[in-house]
Protein backbone atom coordinates (compact mmCIF):
# COMPACT_ATOMS: atom_id res chain seq x y z
CA UNK A 1 0.00 0.00 0.00
CA UNK A 2 1.59 3.56 -1.18
CA UNK A 3 2.09 6.31 1.43
CA UNK A 4 -0.91 8.46 1.50
CA UNK A 5 -3.39 6.27 0.49
CA UNK A 6 -5.94 3.68 2.13
CA UNK A 7 -8.05 1.40 0.32
CA UNK A 8 -11.65 1.54 1.14
CA UNK A 9 -12.59 -1.69 2.64
CA UNK A 10 -15.27 -1.44 5.75
CA UNK A 11 -13.14 1.69 6.64
CA UNK A 12 -10.38 -0.15 8.09
CA UNK A 13 -7.64 2.62 8.02
CA UNK A 14 -3.84 1.78 9.24
CA UNK A 15 -2.65 3.80 12.07
CA UNK A 16 0.67 5.70 11.91
CA UNK A 17 1.69 5.97 15.78
CA UNK A 18 3.72 8.96 15.22
CA UNK A 19 1.53 11.11 13.95
CA UNK A 20 0.06 13.81 16.24
CA UNK A 21 -3.41 13.19 17.79
CA UNK A 22 -4.57 15.95 15.85
CA UNK A 23 -3.44 14.74 12.23
CA UNK A 24 -4.85 11.45 12.68
CA UNK A 25 -8.19 13.03 13.74
CA UNK A 26 -7.93 15.05 10.95
CA UNK A 27 -6.72 12.38 8.66
CA UNK A 28 -9.79 10.11 9.96
CA UNK A 29 -11.95 12.74 9.15
CA UNK A 30 -11.09 13.47 5.57
CA UNK A 31 -11.02 10.03 4.97
CA UNK A 32 -15.08 9.70 5.79
CA UNK A 33 -15.09 12.71 3.62
CA UNK A 34 -13.65 11.31 0.72
CA UNK A 35 -15.99 8.35 0.83
CA UNK A 36 -18.71 11.45 1.16
CA UNK A 37 -17.51 12.35 -2.94
CA UNK A 38 -17.46 8.99 -3.89
CA UNK A 39 -21.33 8.62 -2.98
CA UNK A 40 -21.71 11.86 -5.15
CA UNK A 41 -20.07 10.11 -7.83
CA UNK A 42 -22.18 6.88 -7.81
CA UNK A 43 -25.29 8.51 -7.76
CA UNK A 44 -24.34 10.78 -10.61
CA UNK A 45 -22.93 7.41 -12.37
CA UNK A 46 -26.48 5.81 -11.57
CA UNK A 47 -28.58 8.68 -13.10
CA UNK A 48 -26.81 8.27 -16.22
CA UNK A 49 -27.77 4.63 -16.57
CA UNK A 50 -31.03 5.57 -15.18
CA UNK A 51 -32.19 8.49 -16.98
CA UNK A 52 -29.50 9.39 -19.50
CA UNK A 53 -26.17 11.12 -19.76
CA UNK A 54 -27.63 14.47 -21.17
CA UNK A 55 -30.25 14.54 -18.41
CA UNK A 56 -27.30 13.89 -15.69
CA UNK A 57 -24.51 15.87 -17.02
CA UNK A 58 -27.31 19.04 -16.19
CA UNK A 59 -28.58 17.61 -13.06
CA UNK A 60 -25.08 17.56 -11.20
CA UNK A 61 -22.99 20.12 -12.81
CA UNK A 62 -22.63 23.54 -11.16
CA UNK A 63 -23.84 26.67 -12.80
CA UNK A 64 -20.06 27.06 -13.55
CA UNK A 65 -18.95 23.86 -14.31
CA UNK A 66 -17.17 23.20 -17.17
CA UNK A 67 -16.65 20.12 -19.15
CA UNK A 68 -13.91 19.87 -22.38
CA UNK A 69 -14.37 19.87 -25.90
CA UNK A 70 -11.53 19.87 -28.40
CA UNK A 71 -8.84 21.44 -25.53
CA UNK A 72 -11.64 24.07 -24.90
CA UNK A 73 -13.66 24.45 -21.14
CA UNK A 74 -17.36 24.85 -22.09
CA UNK A 75 -19.95 25.79 -19.77
CA UNK A 76 -21.31 22.42 -18.70
CA UNK A 77 -25.46 23.29 -18.39
CA UNK A 78 -24.92 25.67 -21.73
CA UNK A 79 -23.06 22.29 -23.49
CA UNK A 80 -25.56 19.80 -22.45
CA UNK A 81 -28.61 22.06 -22.98
CA UNK A 82 -27.65 22.20 -26.93
CA UNK A 83 -26.63 18.74 -26.99
CA UNK A 84 -28.73 15.61 -28.33
CA UNK A 85 -29.59 12.92 -25.82
CA UNK A 86 -27.10 11.11 -27.91
CA UNK A 87 -27.41 6.97 -29.06
CA UNK A 88 -25.16 5.73 -25.78
CA UNK A 89 -24.76 5.57 -22.67
CA UNK A 90 -21.65 5.59 -19.91
CA UNK A 91 -20.92 3.93 -17.19
CA UNK A 92 -18.27 4.43 -14.78
CA UNK A 93 -16.82 3.57 -11.18
CA UNK A 94 -14.51 5.79 -8.83
CA UNK A 95 -11.30 4.67 -8.17
CA UNK A 96 -9.14 6.69 -6.39
CA UNK A 97 -10.74 10.06 -4.17
CA UNK A 98 -9.80 12.45 -1.98
CA UNK A 99 -11.58 15.53 -0.02
CA UNK A 100 -10.92 18.48 2.07
CA UNK A 101 -10.42 18.78 5.73
CA UNK A 102 -13.26 21.83 5.03
CA UNK A 103 -15.52 19.33 3.00
CA UNK A 104 -16.16 21.73 0.05
CA UNK A 105 -14.07 20.54 -2.28
CA UNK A 106 -12.99 17.00 -3.53
CA UNK A 107 -12.07 14.92 -6.63
CA UNK A 108 -12.70 11.37 -7.40
CA UNK A 109 -10.97 9.48 -11.18
CA UNK A 110 -11.65 6.10 -12.86
CA UNK A 111 -12.64 4.06 -15.01
CA UNK A 112 -15.52 4.50 -17.85
CA UNK A 113 -16.85 2.98 -20.72
CA UNK A 114 -19.11 4.28 -23.68
CA UNK A 115 -21.73 1.85 -24.64
CA UNK A 116 -24.39 1.81 -26.98
CA UNK A 117 -27.21 0.26 -24.47
CA UNK A 118 -26.58 -0.20 -20.82
CA UNK A 119 -25.90 -4.01 -21.26
CA UNK A 120 -23.43 -3.70 -24.48
CA UNK A 121 -20.05 -3.90 -24.57
CA UNK A 122 -17.76 -1.29 -24.67
CA UNK A 123 -17.40 0.58 -27.76
CA UNK A 124 -14.95 3.35 -26.57
CA UNK A 125 -13.12 3.12 -22.78
CA UNK A 126 -10.75 5.59 -20.83
CA UNK A 127 -10.98 7.29 -17.14
CA UNK A 128 -12.64 10.62 -16.49
CA UNK A 129 -11.73 12.63 -13.89
CA UNK A 130 -14.50 15.19 -11.60
CA UNK A 131 -13.49 18.08 -9.59
CA UNK A 132 -16.27 18.58 -7.07
CA UNK A 133 -17.60 21.55 -4.69
CA UNK A 134 -20.16 21.34 -2.03
CA UNK A 135 -22.90 24.33 -2.63
CA UNK A 136 -24.51 26.23 0.24
CA UNK A 137 -27.47 23.68 0.41
CA UNK A 138 -25.24 21.10 0.90
CA UNK A 139 -25.25 19.29 -2.73
CA UNK A 140 -22.14 18.05 -4.58
CA UNK A 141 -21.93 19.83 -7.70
CA UNK A 142 -18.80 19.48 -10.36
CA UNK A 143 -16.91 21.94 -11.29
CA UNK A 144 -14.78 20.15 -13.68
CA UNK A 145 -14.93 16.95 -15.42
CA UNK A 146 -11.77 15.90 -18.29
CA UNK A 147 -11.60 12.45 -19.55
CA UNK A 148 -8.97 10.78 -21.39
CA UNK A 149 -9.43 7.21 -23.90
CA UNK A 150 -7.26 4.33 -23.90
CA UNK A 151 -7.94 0.72 -23.97
CA UNK A 152 -8.52 -2.50 -23.04
CA UNK A 153 -10.91 -0.84 -20.57
CA UNK A 154 -10.53 -1.22 -17.09
CA UNK A 155 -14.07 -1.01 -15.99
CA UNK A 156 -14.53 -3.03 -12.48
CA UNK A 157 -11.15 -3.62 -12.49
CA UNK A 158 -9.29 -0.84 -9.51
CA UNK A 159 -10.38 -1.11 -5.69
CA UNK A 160 -11.34 2.30 -4.57
CA UNK A 161 -8.37 4.43 -2.63
CA UNK A 162 -8.80 7.58 -0.94
CA UNK A 163 -5.76 10.06 -0.05
CA UNK A 164 -5.63 11.11 3.15
CA UNK A 165 -2.47 12.59 4.04
CA UNK A 166 -4.15 16.30 3.20
CA UNK A 167 -3.09 19.23 6.00
CA UNK A 168 -4.33 22.90 6.34
CA UNK A 169 -2.40 25.64 5.12
CA UNK A 170 -2.37 29.51 5.47
CA UNK A 171 -1.83 29.89 1.78
CA UNK A 172 -3.66 32.44 0.25
CA UNK A 173 -6.45 31.82 -2.82
CA UNK A 174 -4.29 32.40 -5.40
CA UNK A 175 -1.85 29.60 -3.54
CA UNK A 176 -2.59 27.14 -6.80
CA UNK A 177 -1.66 29.84 -9.37
CA UNK A 178 1.56 30.32 -7.86
CA UNK A 179 1.72 26.53 -7.83
CA UNK A 180 1.06 26.50 -11.46
CA UNK A 181 3.42 29.03 -12.21
CA UNK A 182 6.45 27.32 -10.67
CA UNK A 183 5.52 23.65 -12.09
CA UNK A 184 5.20 25.14 -15.48
CA UNK A 185 8.66 26.97 -15.13
CA UNK A 186 10.70 23.82 -13.88
CA UNK A 187 9.19 21.89 -17.10
CA UNK A 188 10.80 24.45 -19.69
CA UNK A 189 13.64 23.81 -17.56
CA UNK A 190 13.98 20.67 -16.50
CA UNK A 191 10.97 18.82 -18.44
CA UNK A 192 9.30 15.51 -16.40
CA UNK A 193 11.69 15.38 -13.96
CA UNK A 194 9.89 19.06 -12.30
CA UNK A 195 7.16 16.51 -12.18
CA UNK A 196 8.79 13.48 -10.38
CA UNK A 197 10.03 16.46 -7.91
CA UNK A 198 6.31 17.77 -6.97
CA UNK A 199 4.54 14.08 -6.97
CA UNK A 200 3.12 12.72 -3.74
CA UNK A 201 3.72 9.10 -3.30
CA UNK A 202 0.31 7.64 -4.56
CA UNK A 203 0.24 10.18 -7.63
CA UNK A 204 -2.09 9.39 -10.70
CA UNK A 205 -1.25 10.43 -14.07
CA UNK A 206 -4.23 9.90 -16.39
CA UNK A 207 -2.46 10.39 -20.05
CA UNK A 208 -4.51 10.07 -23.27
CA UNK A 209 -3.91 7.17 -25.36
CA UNK A 210 -1.72 5.37 -22.86
CA UNK A 211 -3.41 5.16 -19.75
CA UNK A 212 -3.97 5.74 -15.85
CA UNK A 213 -1.02 4.88 -13.84
CA UNK A 214 -0.11 5.04 -10.23
CA UNK A 215 3.47 5.79 -8.48
CA UNK A 216 6.29 7.89 -9.08
CA UNK A 217 8.35 4.84 -11.43
CA UNK A 218 5.56 4.12 -13.29
CA UNK A 219 4.35 7.24 -13.95
CA UNK A 220 8.20 8.49 -14.93
CA UNK A 221 8.39 5.41 -17.59
CA UNK A 222 4.75 6.31 -18.85
CA UNK A 223 6.23 9.93 -19.55
CA UNK A 224 8.61 8.66 -21.39
CA UNK A 225 6.26 8.47 -24.67
CA UNK A 226 4.98 12.18 -24.16
CA UNK A 227 6.55 14.33 -25.96
CA UNK A 228 8.97 16.76 -23.48
CA UNK A 229 7.64 20.06 -25.59
CA UNK A 230 4.20 20.62 -24.10
CA UNK A 231 3.45 23.82 -23.07
CA UNK A 232 1.05 24.51 -20.38
CA UNK A 233 -1.46 27.69 -20.10
CA UNK A 234 -3.48 27.31 -16.82
CA UNK A 235 -7.08 28.78 -17.69
CA UNK A 236 -8.75 28.56 -14.22
CA UNK A 237 -8.81 26.96 -10.86
CA UNK A 238 -9.68 27.12 -7.13
CA UNK A 239 -8.91 25.98 -3.52
CA UNK A 240 -10.43 24.96 -0.72
CA UNK A 241 -11.26 26.71 2.63
CA UNK A 242 -8.72 24.91 4.44
CA UNK A 243 -6.45 25.58 1.66
CA UNK A 244 -5.38 21.51 1.67
CA UNK A 245 -6.89 20.96 -1.94
CA UNK A 246 -6.60 22.33 -5.30
CA UNK A 247 -6.90 22.20 -8.67
CA UNK A 248 -6.49 24.09 -11.82
CA UNK A 249 -7.31 23.31 -15.74
CA UNK A 250 -5.84 24.55 -18.72
CA UNK A 251 -4.68 24.26 -22.19
CA UNK A 252 -1.52 22.21 -23.39
CA UNK A 253 0.21 22.92 -26.60
CA UNK A 254 1.96 20.84 -28.97
CA UNK A 255 2.63 20.95 -32.53
CA UNK A 256 0.48 24.25 -32.99
CA UNK A 257 -2.27 21.90 -31.23
CA UNK A 258 -4.77 22.56 -28.50
CA UNK A 259 -5.43 20.25 -26.07
CA UNK A 260 -6.76 20.27 -21.99
CA UNK A 261 -5.05 19.22 -18.99
CA UNK A 262 -5.70 19.18 -15.35
CA UNK A 263 -3.81 19.45 -11.66
CA UNK A 264 -4.97 18.41 -8.65
CA UNK A 265 -2.98 19.50 -5.57
CA UNK A 266 -2.92 18.59 -2.00
CA UNK A 267 -1.24 20.16 0.97
CA UNK A 268 0.58 17.57 3.09
CA UNK A 269 2.97 17.39 5.87
CA UNK A 270 6.04 17.83 2.86
CA UNK A 271 3.78 20.55 1.50
CA UNK A 272 1.98 21.06 -1.78
CA UNK A 273 2.21 17.79 -3.46
CA UNK A 274 0.65 16.68 -6.71
CA UNK A 275 -1.97 14.36 -6.37
CA UNK A 276 -3.29 13.88 -9.96
CA UNK A 277 -2.73 15.30 -13.30
CA UNK A 278 -5.07 14.87 -16.39
CA UNK A 279 -3.24 15.20 -19.91
CA UNK A 280 -4.04 15.51 -23.29
CA UNK A 281 -1.89 16.21 -26.45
Amino acid sequence: MVSGAHLVSGFNFIVMKKWPLILLSFCMHTALQAQDVVSAELAFAKYAADSSVKQAFLRYADSNGVVFDGGMARNTIRFWSAANEGGFTLVWLPTFAATSGSGDLGFTTGPYEVRRTLNDTAVAAGHYTTVWKKNGKGEWKFLADLGIYYKPSLYQQQPVQTFNGLTPSTDSDSAIYALEKNIILAHDTIADEAFRRTMADSVWFNIEGIGPFQGKDSIMKALERVPISLKFNPMAGGISQNRDLAYVYGTVKHNQRNEAYMRIWGHTREGWKLLLQVLKW
